[in-house]
């Protein structure tokens, strides 16, 4: 008997010290005083105490699109994520961190204690008292939500994980930029309503948003490198005519610089096997092109001077890049951090490289080119493009090589007729009118 009553309290204390790990701990930031707890169902995750919740920015992402990323630590709460569907903060934590909620896919609502100083919550969203910024989105609410028109500032991370997250509108007047990472792994968005008065979007704002189709860029609206990479079904990225930096070229952001062009994203999900630049194009930005791997073919133009970080990173698909360049671009990496999946980068070893005449040797010798085991010179400059009757008479678009649109929607059999001298951009193929 005594041995049973001893056996009973061992796990009656057992059961409370479980309990009383499941209930929490710190996570104030810099040493503030700041508890997480978890309610015995497990669906209320509370923050309590004074000042603020402790950054999570490097947090373990779970994809079969790239099981090779290990980051960490996950936030202490994690392993709770499936139960909890309601978040409250207290009346003296000023803020919650980035990433807090990443992972908390049954969320549903974060409340705020009426008390609190700086933070409110509106069917569930947290903002400022004033209603300027938008802090936290419940990352299992389901549905499309529009940004209110006082909104002036997004926070870095704000939508994060945000999965059953369908449709974006900014409402008329809001002056919001979109930051670092605010839609990123938003797996479900299909469309981003945006508005003229929206500043900037920076880099990795959408990063993962599969299900994006398309992208409308105003004019006033600053479009980064990288903003829209990972993005599996984005077809199309249009920039609205008259911007001051920013050019649209079949569906391909591109920055503009002293007449140059810089190829800064490429929408993943576009149905386009041979990728032929606009002559001007100098420069493709890091990670410009990242995972378009039903690309087979890229030509280079002459003018070509640098391949950024990671531009081609993904692009699996390749088996020829054409370089009219006598002089070797500058190619900063093929695979940087892949060494266990050699296949996520260029295939070195069966992608075959096409140089000027004479220019074998010097590509075999460049830092990056002389990886590639076939260099080969090309017969015909790929310029030479004068006759589009292929077969297939269909609807394009004609720019000139400052990216200005000089026909649109015409047949391609028609496309050129008229036109003065010089080489054009039709559909995706680069065409001289002798």
């Amino acid at each position: 008997m005594k041995k049973f009553l001893l056996f009973a309290m061992c796990a009656m204390v057992a059961c409370f010290a479980a309990k009383a790990e499941k209930a929490g701990g710190e996570c104030g930031d810099d040493g503030d005083e700041v508890y997480w707890s978890v309610s015995d169902d497990g669906t209320t995750l509370s923050f309590t105490g004074e000042g603020w919740v402790a950054d999570y920015n490097n947090l373990t992402t779970i994809s079969e699109s790239y099981p090779w990323l290990t980051f960490g630590p996950q936030t202490p709460w994690y392993q709770y994520r499936e139960g909890i569907t309601t978040v409250t903060i207290g009346s003296d934590v000023d803020q919650v961190g980035f990433g807090c909620f990443y992972g908390l896919d049954n969320l549903q609502s974060i409340e705020v204690d009426e008390d609190n100083g700086n933070l409110k919550s509106v069917d569930g969203v947290v903002y400022n008292k004033a209603m300027t910024c938008l802090f936290y989105y419940p990352t299992g609410k389901a549905g499309a939500y529009t940004i209110p028109a006082t909104v002036q500032y997004l926070s870095e991370g704000a939508f994060l994980g945000c999965k059953g997250l369908t449709e974006v509108t900014f409402a008329e007047g809001c002056k919001a930029s979109i930051p670092f990472r605010t839609f990123e792994w938003c797996t479900s968005l299909k469309k981003v309503n945006l508005v003229p008065s929206c500043p900037g979007i920076e880099g990795r704002a959408f990063w993962g948003c599969s299900s994006l189709e398309s992208v409308f860029v105003y004019k006033n609206t600053n479009v980064s490198n990288g903003a829209f990479a990972d993005c599996g079904s984005l077809k199309e990225i249009t920039i609205e005519e008259g911007h001051l930096n920013s050019v649209s070229i079949d569906g391909i952001h591109y920055q503009v610089s002293e007449g140059k062009l810089i190829c800064e994203n490429y929408p993943m999900g576009k149905d386009l096997t041979n990728l032929v630049f606009p002559e001007n194009v100098t420069v493709v930005s890091n990670a410009a092109l990242f995972h378009a791997a039903k690309l087979e073919s890229i030509t280079l133009p002459s003018g070509m001077t640098n391949i950024g970080e990671d531009a081609f990173v993904g692009c699996t698909g390749l088996k020829s890049i054409i370089c009219m360049s006598e002089t070797p671009p500058a190619f900063m990496i093929i695979q940087k951090n892949y060494p266990l999946y050699p296949t996520y980068g260029i295939d070195t070893e069966n992608c075959v490289i096409y140089v000027p005449e004479g220019c074998v040797e010097a590509y075999k010798a460049a830092t990056i080119w002389k990886e590639f085991a076939h260099i080969e010179e090309y017969k015909d400059a790929p310029t030479a493009v004068t006759d589009l009757n292929t077969g297939v008479n269909t609807p394009v678009n004609v720019y000139n090589m400052c990216g200005m649109l000089v026909r649109s929607n015409v047949m391609s059999g028609e496309a050129t007729q008229g036109l003065p001298q010089g080489i054009y951009v039709v559909g995706n193929k680069k065409v001289v009118v002798r």
